[in-house]
């Protein structure tokens, strides 16, 4: 049926087009229905005769689309108007009142209409011939077939929209189903449906030069969502044919397509930019941001460094969502602009723009600053505020909630109030179903990072964990940083590690595992003392099975052989590989201190020895311009391991008693770094008079015997002892 719809005070007219399944009504009913309707004057009546089915009448500042078309009964319903643009105007709508649309020739055009106030408003003039709208159709087959039928006639905001709903259909996994299963399908039909495609994205390319600001962001953003969804990794995109076709013609086989395509709409956006606003300008960054593209212009300078700097004086009227986007989008292409992050920073602030904020775009505000380095106290700090000031946090999703304190941890920003609100909500939820396995590995992992302890929560996710089934959906580097953090916070839960362990046994190989994975995984049980031999020696055999080591850090070495040593566990194949791998590196600058003597300290306990090995690391640190990079801790593991190696060294020791003595005090040796040297150097017949008189001199001043534990007063009455038999020994050689 057909209905006129009047509001009076808007003084317009919209015509709402319904098909309810009566083939076989008459005309002249649904023109009866339209005279029962009471406007400011009578509707005559008006000739009915047929237009082409795609055909709508609109009015009023919107289309409104009719009956599809698909169904060819429609044709009844609709009116005859004289599509001769020449034509006169029917005698029907020269009788319609003052203020209503006017039927010229094919065209609505509205006439000025004058409010009550006596303003005039203007009515948007429609093309030709109404375009069908695209929300009907629920496959791309359907979409483009509609479209092109109607390729010459359509105008540019319609093709913006074309791609649009392309977009929807293939990222909405609710449109999925329809848009994507086709049924039986022939070739033929494919080849069709890529030929379809192919006309209109080529006219959408001619046309560009033509958009405006708005229909350039609209059909940029379409496209990207739609690149995204079909480029993305290929163990998550369903091969299906639709995805394919589109793949070839927006990112071809090296995404060069791709890059072409978002270079040509980047171009157009730089000639538009000075008429963008934020809106647009927010839209823009974050289509290039989630299409993974960043165009660079001929004078060397990315479509992002103009965006900044247009959006930079804009940033007041920007929205917090555009404000969000903004700089999700330059983290996400590593496009850091240091100048807009911290503008946009201060905007926040200065308009407490908190208390406006999602959830989910404030987690994406603070991921966004974490990762690009930028620092923002007074952000983090507002970011706290408003959380905790909260009733509750039940509005935050999960992800929304390890996102916010992965970016504290990443900040380094200590907030204690906002880990344990975090930490009391989850305790308190009935279950973390909702929690995906990321969820879980970042909150942990968060309050390991931060050195923040709740044992509560800590004990909910390890219980989440082991009442699973399986750990399948549990990626590799889940559950190394899972076991990370369980490791470094000090909570020790058997459970938990076994069902890893298990898990990981089960597995066939470990090839899904990086080498960071590896070395977090093995140091992970060893400090907690949970060691599966089992694990271990697959972990080994995984290692040893390798080509090379170049893709383990130094960091990642040196964790791994002193997690082998400290749960005892032989295997002098793998500690072989590794001193081989660092034996045979031209320099050890990418080693730390910390590594250096954790590495040394490891194959000393370990029994396994290897001279190369040693004399490469001594050989790097005496090349080094000082020492004071070097913790006591680390000065004493190098010469212990040194000593309990049994590798001679005198240079080395002399390095490093000069460095000791040098220094203006000893306040940051403790007892332990002390009794280590003292033993190193006795041991190794190293004997310096001058360097044991001072830690002598350091302890009787500074340490309370009487408060050391056994084993700490144990080993430093050893070495005293063995320094004294040293001193004695070097006594008697001068003799």
């Amino acid at each position: 049926m057909v209905t006129v719809v009047s509001y009076a005070r808007r003084q317009t007219f919209r015509l709402l087009w319904h098909h309810h399944g009566h083939p076989t009504a008459e005309p002249t009913r649904c023109w009866s229905a339209i005279r029962n309707v009471s406007l400011a004057a009578a509707v005559p009546r008006c000739s009915c005769a047929v237009l082409p089915p795609s055909t709508a009448l609109a009015l009023g500042r919107r289309w409104t689309s009719s009956l599809c078309a698909r169904d060819h009964n429609v044709e009844r319903f609709l009116c005859d108007f004289s599509m001769d643009a020449s034509a006169s105007i029917p005698r029907a709508a020269r009788e319609l009142p003052s203020g209503a649309l006017t039927l010229v020739g094919a065209r609505w055009s509205s006439t000025s209409i004058s409010s009550k106030h006596g303003r005039k408003r203007h009515i948007r003039k429609f093309p030709k011939r109404i375009f069908p709208n695209l929300k009907d159709f629920d496959s791309v087959m359907e979409v483009s077939g509609v479209t092109l039928k109607h390729l010459g006639e359509i105008d540019r905001g319609s093709l913006a929209f074309f791609w649009t709903r392309i977009s929807q259909l293939v990222t909405d996994p609710r449109n999925r189903g329809n848009a994507l299963a086709m049924g039986t399908v022939t070739g033929r039909q494919w080849q069709q449906l890529r030929n379809e495609l192919v006309a209109i994205f080529n006219m959408t390319l001619d046309e560009m030069e033509k958009f405006d600001k708005r229909i350039l962001t609209q059909t940029t953003l379409a496209l990207a969502k739609i690149a995204r969804e079909v480029d993305g990794p290929m163990q998550r995109r369903i091969q299906e044919p639709t995805e394919k076709i589109l793949h070839s013609i927006l990112i071809g086989g090296s995404s060069q397509r791709k890059e072409k395509l978002f270079q040509s709409l980047a171009v157009r956006a730089i000639s538009l930019l000075p008429t963008f606003d934020a809106r647009h300008l927010s839209n823009l960054a974050y289509a290039n941001a989630i299409a993974n593209t960043v165009p660079i212009l001929d004078d060397g300078s990315t479509l992002f460094d103009h965006v900044a700097q247009k959006s930079i004086p804009l940033l007041k009227t920007f929205h917090p969502q555009g404000l969000a986007n903004m700089v999700w989008a330059y983290e996400k292409i590593k496009a850091y602009n240091p100048a807009l992050f911290d503008e946009v920073a201060k905007e926040i602030v200065r308009r407490d723009h908190l208390k406006k904020i999602k959830p989910q775009e404030l987690s994406n505000i603070l991921l966004a600053y974490s990762k690009s380095g930028v620092q923002s106290p007074s952000l983090y700090a507002m970011a706290a505020n408003h959380i905790v000031s909260l009733n509750d946090l039940g509005a935050f999703m999960p992800q929304s909630l390890t996102n916010i304190l992965w970016a504290f941890s990443k900040a380094e920003e200590s907030e204690p109030r906002l880990f344990q609100m975090i930490a009391g909500h989850i305790t308190e939820l009935k279950d973390l179903n909702s929690f995906k396995p990321q969820d879980l590995s970042n909150t942990v992992w968060t309050f390991a990072k931060a050195k923040e302890t709740n044992p509560k929560l800590f004990r909910k996710v390890a219980d989440r964990i082991v009442g699973l089934n399986h750990l399948n959906e549990f990626e590799p580097h889940h559950l190394s940083n899972t076991m990370w953090a369980f490791a470094k916070a000090g909570e020790s839960n058997p459970s938990l590690f076994q069902k890893v362990a298990d898990h990981i046994i089960g597995m066939n190989g470990m090839d899904s595992f990086k080498p960071q994975d590896l070395s977090n995984i093995v140091w992970a049980f060893a400090t907690a003392g949970d060691a599966d031999p089992r694990l271990f020696q697959m972990m080994a055999d995984h290692i040893i099975g390798l080509e090379d080591l170049n893709s383990f850090s130094s960091q990642g070495l040196a964790n791994t052989v002193w997690a082998f040593s400290k749960a005892e566990v032989t295997n002098p194949s793998l500690f072989q590989k590794v001193a081989d791998h660092i034996a045979g590196q031209s320099s050890l600058d990418s080693f730390k201190p910390h590594s250096l003597t954790s590495t040394v300290r490891a194959f000393a306990k370990a029994g396994d020895a290897d001279s190369r090995l040693f004399q490469k690391v001594a050989g790097h640190i005496i090349g080094l311009k000082d020492l004071y990079r070097f913790k006591p801790q680390d000065l004493s593991h190098t010469v212990w391991a040194f000593a309990k190696a049994g590798e001679s060294h005198p240079h080395l020791f002399r390095t490093i008693a000069d460095h000791i003595v040098s220094l203006d005090n000893l306040q940051s040796f403790n007892e332990k770094d002390a009794a280590q040297i003292l033993w190193a150097y006795s041991s190794a017949d190293s004997v310096d008079t001058v360097l044991f008189k001072k830690l002598h001199d350091h302890l009787e001043a500074n340490v309370d015997y009487a408060s050391l534990d056994e084993d700490t007063q144990g080993a430093l009455f050893r070495a005293y002892e063995k320094a004294e038999h040293a001193l004695e020994k070097e006594e008697v050689g001068d003799k």
